[in-house]
């Protein structure tokens, strides 16, 4: 997970939540999931994955794969409707998530033994793990064989990332997007990447530290970023 630092929405977006909210007035007033949930749903749902990728280089908010609009994305309330009627139109409620397999579990039934992630397995439960908030995304980590974890250990977030968002999978089963091996092996590639330029005897902070700045200064991250920068930082403060 990256910390996601929430933009204004554009005028556009803006503009779409207003009109939305101007013109179903009635129906929010009604405070029901279910209306609720209707009055989200005939909101332009490209124009806001457009910004909402934008917010967040292009990965999911919750296992860092890569989303795109209109293929393998959905929009997740951070507070679910459910919960909080009023936070359907909320822009800083909406999250931008993969599909946490839910296409995989459709067409692939002999991997049926695998887990959904993300927003598929998270469904309407509230959680406490916000990507939005900074000293939660702080406690971070990550291990070499892809597991996510926090330190200072934090009961109630390792609940939220084992439990209900399934960031590790099942009793040692991946999830159906394969997301522990996607961050095994980036934090792997890392590994050599170092080696390499202990081998070239080029190894130094500045090198790790423009290496950080560039990455940081992509408007796309790749995939799982968050791992890469969680094993250049480690590095860093080891140097």
């Amino acid at each position: 997970m990256l910390y996601i630092k929430k933009s204004q929405p554009s005028k556009e977006v803006a503009d779409e939540i207003s009109r939305v909210r101007r013109e179903q007035k009635s129906l929010m007033s009604k405070g029901t999931p279910a209306l609720a949930r209707k009055v989200f749903d005939s909101l332009s749902k490209s124009l806001l994955r457009a910004s909402l990728i934008v917010d967040q280089h292009g990965l999911c908010a919750y296992c860092m794969r890569r989303i795109e609009n209109d293929t393998n994305m959905t929009i997740d309330h951070w507070q679910p409707i459910e919960r909080n009627v009023d936070g359907a139109l909320d822009y800083k409620n909406m999250l931008g998530v993969c599909d946490g397999g839910r296409r995989i579990y459709k067409s692939a039934t002999e991997e049926s033994s695998r887990v959904l992630c993300c927003d598929a397995s998270k469904g309407s439960q509230a959680i406490t793990i916000n990507p939005c908030k900074r000293e939660h995304m702080m406690k971070i980590r990550y291990s070499e064989d892809g597991r996510i974890y926090t330190y200072p250990k934090d009961e109630e977030l390792e609940k939220d990332i084992n439990e209900v968002l399934h960031l590790n999978g099942d009793n040692g089963i991946d999830t159906q997007t394969r997301i522990v091996k996607g961050r095994r092996e980036a934090y792997k590639s890392y590994v050599r990447y170092i080696r390499k330029l202990i081998q070239d005897k080029s190894l130094s902070r500045s090198v790790i530290e423009k290496r950080i700045r560039h990455i940081e200064s992509q408007e796309r991250y790749d995939e799982f970023a968050g791992v890469v920068l969680y094993f250049l930082k480690k590095k860093l403060n080891q140097l």
